[in-house]
């Protein structure tokens, strides 16, 4: 196996491309980008320079480029690989060959990975300026804008659950009275160490949620710590991970804060000038909240749904259990308030007539299912777990079974679900779409 330390080969220096001379002040965007299951985030300075953090899986290296391309973007400033595992690395080993790539920032962590020796090797050829920052580093850009490097430090964390993850490079981006943190993919032990020595750094307007929303990041200790206003989750539909889990999102359902998600939003545009912040998304710009695209709250799926203003996944989950919905008085239940069920109702309706079919007795385990109307279709990779379980055939394990092995393109991606049979599918073909 090779092994490979990057600290030891390679020397630390920093460009003077960060010494940046005044412009003219304009917006700061930071785009949080629909990559899939990985990690992404374009930022746009005002001075014109670009700076990539991550870059998602190897399979993305297409829809990033599209993305610069769309932007006319040819040159990144700065590329910052937060940490060498593929799902943050592998969208560049494609991106490298046409974009012009002036500096990487490299956590220095130790590797063994072939594909990321390959990726180092390509920088090298191409002669491109390289650098290990460590905790407490500031770079200075135009319009007083700063980045500051809060993780990690030396010596790097060893014998975590992950030390790749609690190794990941760390940044805050302030630019005047608002600020942004990206975290990488750190856990538990990685927050701990930035908690100790916390002397308000990590206070920040939007958090880069760590780890795609994972159970092992995002203490309650930590979120209020930051203090965000707002919190992104960077994750792929129907990931094989689970991303985000429970835990994680009720961590962050509990401190009230504003939560977006990529596998739901799509990309995500942060636009800042210094005093404020303006949030637009790609998917719900297009889909729930345009009032000439409303839809039917008895067959919405539970993602239209948690774009709904007053919503989340909680009660989304509450309310798909309530249906069929037949009263707007019903969404007391849900603890909307009045003005809350006004702005829903721009965006959605109650289609009348629906009807769940009566219940069918399972004498197996005397628990029984709810049938499904055939008219209405289930999108089997973004289906809920009690939906699934509506299912014919299905119980609960085979449901999580289900989502775990998602996305599904075919019958035949199905029929390798562990506890499915083609008996099975042939009962519940009827009520489902590939979607």
């Amino acid at each position: 196996m090779i092994s490979f330390n990057l600290k030891r080969f390679l020397s630390i220096f920093i460009s003077s491309i960060f010494i940046s001379i005044p412009a003219l002040a304009k917006d700061l965007t930071v785009n949080y980008l629909d990559i899939g299951q990985g990690d992404s985030e374009l930022i746009e300075l005002p001075e014109g320079k670009n700076i990539l953090i991550d870059s998602g899986d190897k399979d993305a290296g297409n829809k990033l480029l599209g993305y610069l391309k769309a932007k006319n973007i040819s040159t990144l400033d700065l590329v910052i690989i937060t940490h060498p595992h593929i799902d943050h690395y592998g969208g560049l080993l494609q991106a490298v060959k046409t974009i012009n790539i002036n500096q990487v920032f490299d956590s220095g962590a130790t590797t063994s990975s072939p594909t990321y020796l390959k990726l180092l090797k390509q920088f090298a050829d191409k002669k491109t300026k390289f650098a290990i920052p460590r905790k407490g580093q500031e770079f200075s850009f135009a319009n007083g804008i700063i980045l500051k490097i809060l993780a990690p430090e030396d010596p790097l964390l060893k014998n975590t659950r992950s030390d790749a993850n609690n190794s990941s490079i760390v940044t805050k981006l302030t630019y005047n009275k608002v600020s942004f943190l990206f975290t990488g993919d750190i856990e538990e032990e990685s927050q701990n160490r930035l908690l100790k020595d916390d002397s308000g750094d990590l206070k920040s307007d939007i958090l880069k949620v760590a780890h795609h929303g994972s159970r092992y990041t995002s203490s309650k200790e930590f979120l209020q710590a930051v203090k965000p206003k707002v919190a992104v989750i960077s994750c792929g539909i129907g990931n094989s991970y689970g991303h985000p889990h429970q835990e994680a999102l009720d961590r962050i359902k509990s401190e009230n804060i504003k939560l977006y998600r990529t596998d739901l939003d799509g990309t995500i545009m942060i636009t800042s000038d210094g005093n404020d912040f303006k949030i637009k998304t790609t998917k719900s710009n297009t889909t729930v909240k345009n009032e000439n695209a409303r839809i039917d709250l008895n067959s919405a799926t539970p993602e239209q749904l948690e774009l709904l203003p007053g919503f989340n996944s909680s009660n989304v989950t509450k309310m798909i259990s309530m249906r069929p919905l037949r009263s707007w008085t019903q969404f007391k239940d849900l603890g909307l308030t009045d003005e809350q069920i006004n702005q829903v109702k721009i965006y959605a309706f109650i289609k009348k007539g629906f009807s769940k079919s009566k219940n069918l007795k399972n004498t197996k385990s005397n628990s029984p299912h709810k049938k499904l109307d055939s008219s209405i279709k289930l999108n089997i990779n973004t289906a809920s777990l009690n939906e699934l379980i509506s299912l014919p055939g299905i119980g609960a394990k085979t449901a999580q079974k289900m989502i775990n092995a998602r996305p599904f393109a075919t019958i035949e991606d199905l029929e390798k679900v562990p506890g499915i049979s083609k008996k099975q599918i042939n009962k519940f073909m009827d009520f489902i779409i590939f979607n």
